[in-house]
């Protein structure tokens, strides 16, 4: 019965027999040159009833009566308001919205941006084995004097590390664009020493030391905290399980681990949570109505009862999901889709852009994304990265049950509770005691260079995250007694802008100093070793042609000693580290190089 309704409501173009009333509105939605415009949003009568155009921006819509008012809604169009009428057909003619569209275009492209700093790479994509990961542009280093602010938009994601880790479990070379430096460092939940208080959304600590693999140049770490909410508090939560079982997912690791996962996240939900699943195999369907989260049962057995088959029309399934999400919302609840996917959308819409231009038709209804992929070979993690990027979402890839246990259930606040939207990080280094500087991670894609986006759109951040990201200094003097001259002087600050989840319009924004208090590498605490070492490694594995011989020597010393061994996930870092000396080590010595110093200084 449930996706009988959702059919009716969405009423796309294969829509053939009318479901109620003797009439019947037939036409297209079209841009003025008469292209197609997808997923219009047409609000029909005075009770302003919800329909859709399909994919190829056909409608078909049965009403009561031959003529109506209608209101169509399109990302990038001027509102059109205009009337229907039956037994013709109805053009329906949107004009651009440049204001609009050019804002589109910029939203959500960059991860970091250094004012006034101008790249013009060109546009490619990596594809490694069937699978596809979006080419990035490693930050440069750059001169303090000129570029002195430099910004990012943080996020919860890690899918990065889980899939880099799968690579080297199955001893194969990662490729280098699946390595994002700050999903790594997001895996392992390095928390501040200070949480916040009182009103706070944020508690910020700063820290300067030693950079290990470059004698005479520091590391600025900063460490920021998102406040916790405790369980009672959590908001009541309306999730869509939008699950991909499509015939590629017809594999061990791909719907059965699902399947484990989101099992355990029923285990966790209360009486004021709701479930609705959307499958997408052959065809976009309800598999199960929205369904209160004391009916475990019932909910884990629409879960077992999904098979696999047919292709792949994830975009439908998007758009069915959304319109669950939205048509029942929990007013001030966690409104969230859950797509999970291998990511190999082979029918309906299946660009990239054409993906980021529905996903941000969906971006403004106050429902929040999660993505979670699976599998390898047909892997598409250029596609499930940019739908989480454009859609107010996160992103974790899962490779075993434990690693889905870990997203769907331990780190489930952080994960899927939104604590702050609209988050950027904002440095500005003074020149007096940085010469030159580079952020480490947070690399923008070639696209969004290419296109010329100069705009950082801010991120998601969950419930107790735990942020560390590393910049490496150049300093004006290396000298020991130039550092200690200049112990706690003031070096620059920090700025954390965001807003309140319900309230991004109201902007607020917390500002800190940041003291030149150097201390050096073996007295700091040991989770910003670690992150040192998994920057460290991260860029080993990104730049394998400029591993030298005591590369790994160096980052296994800094490991072993950084990393806690009653954490499994520390410890597993450090076997991980060890099995890619195996797949990494230089056989012969090389003339030494500067394998961490990216190839374009600016």
């Amino acid at each position: 019965m449930g996706r009988q309704v959702c059919i009716i409501l969405l009423l796309l173009a294969e829509v053939t027999q009318p479901a109620f009333g003797q009439y019947y509105f037939t036409g297209n939605t079209v841009s003025g040159d008469g292209t197609p415009i997808a997923f219009v949003k047409l609000f029909l009568g005075k009770q302003a009833m919800l329909h859709q155009s399909g994919s190829g921006g056909l409608f078909g819509i049965p009403w009561a009566q031959n003529t109506d008012s209608v209101v169509g809604v399109a990302p990038g169009y001027d509102t059109l308001r205009t009337v229907l009428r039956a037994n013709g057909p109805n053009s329906l003619v949107f004009q651009p919205n440049l204001h609009h569209q050019n804002r589109l275009q910029l939203e959500h492209r960059l991860n970091s941006l250094t004012q006034n700093l101008l790249k013009d790479p060109d546009y490619e994509r990596q594809v490694v084995i069937g699978e596809s990961y979006t080419e990035m542009v490693e930050n440069g280093f750059v001169d303090a004097g000129r570029f002195p602010k430099t910004g990012f938009s943080p996020n919860v994601n890690s899918a990065a590390y889980s899939n880099i880790r799968r690579f080297i479990n199955s001893q194969s070379r990662v490729p280098s664009n699946a390595i994002r430096i700050e999903e790594m460092l997001n895996y392992f939940g390095l928390n501040c020493t200070t949480k916040p208080v009182g009103n706070d959304v944020f508690s910020v600590e700063t820290r300067i030391s030693d950079c290990p693999w470059q004698p005479g140049n520091l590391l600025l770490f900063v460490n920021a905290q998102a406040q916790k909410l405790n369980l009672d508090d959590v908001p009541p939560a309306n999730l869509v399980f939008l699950i991909d079982n499509s015939g590629s997912m017809n594999e061990p690791n791909k719907l059965p681990l699902l399947k484990t996962g989101f099992k355990l996240l029923v285990n966790t939900l209360r009486s004021v949570d709701k479930v609705a699943i959307v499958t997408y195999g052959g065809s976009a369907g309800i598999a199960l109505p929205p369904t209160s989260g004391l009916q475990k049962a019932k909910i884990d057995s629409a879960i077992e009862s999904i098979t696999p088959g047919g292709s792949t029309p994830g975009s439908n399934g998007i758009v069915l999901a959304y319109e669950l999400a939205t048509t029942n919302p929990i007013p001030n609840g966690n409104n969230r889709v859950i797509l999970a996917t291998d990511g190999d959308f082979n029918v309906s819409i299946t660009s990239d852009e054409s993906l980021v231009q529905l996903i941000e038709s969906y971006k403004n209804t106050g429902v929040y994304l999660t993505c979670l992929g699976v599998g390898m070979g047909n892997y598409k993690d250029s596609k499930i990265e940019v739908l989480a990027r454009h859609g107010n979402g996160n992103f974790a890839y899962l490779d075993t049950e434990a690693e889905a246990e870990k997203v769907l259930v331990k780190e489930l606040t952080r994960s899927l509770y939104a604590v702050a939207v609209n988050v950027t990080v904002e440095l500005t280094l003074d020149d007096k005691l940085t010469k030159r500087y580079r952020l480490m991670g947070y690399d923008n894609r070639l696209e969004a260079l290419r296109v010329g986006a100069n705009k950082l759109i801010g991120g998601e951040i969950g419930s107790g995250y735990a942020l560390v990201s590393v910049l490496e200094l150049e300093p004006v003097d290396s000298a020991a007694g130039w550092r200690m001259a200049n112990q706690n002087e003031q070096m620059g600050t920090v700025a954390v802008s965001y807003a309140l989840p319900g309230a991004p319009a109201d902007a607020q924004q917390a500002l800190h100093s940041v003291p030149f208090n150097h201390a050096s590498f073996a007295t700091i605490d040991r989770r910003l070793q670690l992150a040192a070492a998994v920057a460290m490694w991260g860029n080993m594995l990104r730049h394998p042609e400029r591993i030298s011989e005591g590369d790994f020597t160096l980052l296994e010393n800094i490991a072993r000693q950084a990393v806690d061994p009653t954490n499994p996930q520390q410890a597993e870092f450090l076997k991980l580290v060890l099995q890619s000396k195996q797949l990494y080590q230089p056989v012969e010595k090389p003339n030494r190089k500067k394998w961490l110093k990216p190839k374009h200084d600016n």
